[in-house]
């Protein structure tokens, strides 16, 4: 497999343009287990439009032009599944950066893009004549806290999620998210969530999150609706029910 990513993003006078391209190999381990090798490489673009912000101090050196930064990074990743479960774990930046006007200039540092890590696993149980499946599974993401870089200043963030499918028919299911550092630790929301497969290759669902922070405060939440449509439906004649 081959795919192309092209991304834009703007916060303030500060852009970030992403393009990647990547590529994935699969090959089978055993007669129903497969193992996924993942690359990707590209370059990102990092704008600062500091000449059309106010400042109170005019003369400070360091907003006194635009900047426009190019950087090169490349990832990698693993996935071994079958149907009735997974695991993996990437980096999708493997290169860290300043971001600066150059390696010299010490009065110009604006920031620094830190290497992540990701993993995640889930499994299907089935229970009593398979008419309920069990699906647990988990996700952890890490700026570098657990490997003991702690410059990032970020907490790693876990996702815990338990759902169980129905007669092929309806999912029901939870998910809490935490995050945790050697210093700091908070409960962060939970996700309550249903959705509902037709036979026709129709589905639909809904997610409700729950802010369990502080910023519960000022926010009710969120919620989220969904609606899929299984292409080859026909094909197959049945909806083949997909766990992941």
């Amino acid at each position: 497999g081959a795919g192309l990513s092209i991304l834009r993003d703007q916060n303030g006078p500060v852009e970030t343009y992403d393009l990647y391209t990547s590529y994935a190999y699969g090959f089978l381990l055993t007669y129903d287990l497969r193992l996924s090798i993942g690359l990707q490489g590209g370059f990102t673009n990092w704008h600062a439009d500091w000449l059309h912000i106010n400042l109170e101090d005019n003369v400070d050196p360091v907003y006194q032009q635009n900047i426009s930064i190019w950087r090169p990074n490349f990832g990698a990743g693993l996935y071994l599944s079958n149907k009735k479960f997974y695991a993996g774990m990437g980096i999708p930046r493997l290169l860290e950066h300043r971001l600066d006007r150059s390696a010299k200039d010490q009065g110009g540092v604006y920031g620094f893009t830190y290497r992540h890590f990701y993993a995640n696993a889930g499994m299907a149980i089935p229970i009593g004549a398979g008419s309920m499946i069990f699906r647990p599974s988990a996700m952890l993401r890490t700026a570098g806290w657990i490997s003991g870089v702690s410059q990032a200043r970020s907490p790693a963030s876990l996702d815990l999620d338990a759902s169980v499918f129905l007669e092929e028919t309806l999912w029901l299911g939870a998910a809490f998210r935490t995050s945790f550092s050697k210093k700091y630790n908070s409960v962060e929301s939970l996700d309550i969530r249903t959705a509902w497969y037709f036979r026709n290759g129709v589905r639909m669902g809904v997610t409700y999150d729950i802010l369990l922070n502080r910023l519960r405060k000022s926010s009710a939440g969120s919620l989220e609706i969904m609606l899929g449509y299984e292409f080859d439906i026909k094909v197959n004649k049945v909806a083949s029910p997909r766990y992941f």
